[in-house]
């Protein structure tokens, strides 16, 4: 988590290479402060620090990034760093073809592909050319026509994009995002159960009125 002191650099970082916002007015400059601390809640010092330094060397702009902006730069030094950057879908379908060819194919467990994938590409990208490759079906990159390879290819690549890009998105929510999107997950579980409930609860009624009025015609 960022701390304080490295939230107020950033302010300082920002004030000398944008002199402009020296001009705001001080409501401002304390909103700005806020939605800095917000924004860079999950990140290190070390990290915030890097994002800075590296967008106040690339921008040409008067004016200072917004937080997203930073926060974008930040995460992707990020992925630099721990080797999650986006996998190359040629190389992963390589990969996938390496792996069919290896007699790795539909035949073996999930755990063992799993294994083999992250064993040759990282644990990063292992796990996205291990899940593309399940959501496509191992029956056909083994066994489908190779007049079709093309089309499975083309499939397999839109895949691995579609999850990239979800995966990305996930790791670079920003902490109050992500909490927003968990009460509301939440609130959507009490609903569905309690209308559960309530939908139980009614066939439960109309199960006994109809069993009490059966007992009615039986007596009558």
């Amino acid at each position: 988590m960022a701390s304080d002191r490295a939230i107020q650099s950033v302010v300082a970082a920002f004030a000398g290479a944008y002199p402009i916002t020296n001009r705001d007015p001080v409501d401002v400059k304390a909103a700005r402060l806020l939605q800095y601390k917000r924004s860079f809640a999950d990140l290190t010092d070390g990290e915030l620090d890097a994002a800075v330094q590296q967008i106040i060397n690339e921008r040409t702009s008067d004016y200072p990034p917004s937080p997203g902006a930073v926060r974008e730069c930040a995460m992707r030094l990020r992925e630099m760093a721990t080797g999650e950057e986006e996998v190359d879908e040629y190389e992963a379908w390589s990969l996938v073809s390496l792996a069919a060819r290896s007699a790795l194919g539909f035949a073996s467990a999930p755990d063992e592909r799993r294994a083999w994938f992250v064993g040759r590409a990282g644990e990063h990208k292992g796990e996205v050319v291990y899940r593309a490759a399940e959501r496509l079906g191992w029956r056909d990159i083994c066994l489908g026509d190779s007049d079709d390879e093309p089309i499975r290819r083309a499939q397999f690549r839109d895949l691995v994009k579609a999850m990239q890009r979800r995966d990305r998105e996930a790791r670079r929510m920003s902490p109050v995002v992500r909490e927003a999107i968990a009460q509301i997950a939440s609130r959507m579980d009490v609903n569905a159960a309690g209308r559960r409930q309530v939908g139980g609860a009614a066939q439960a009624s109309q199960a006994s009125q109809a069993a009490s009025e059966s007992k009615l015609e039986a007596t009558s």
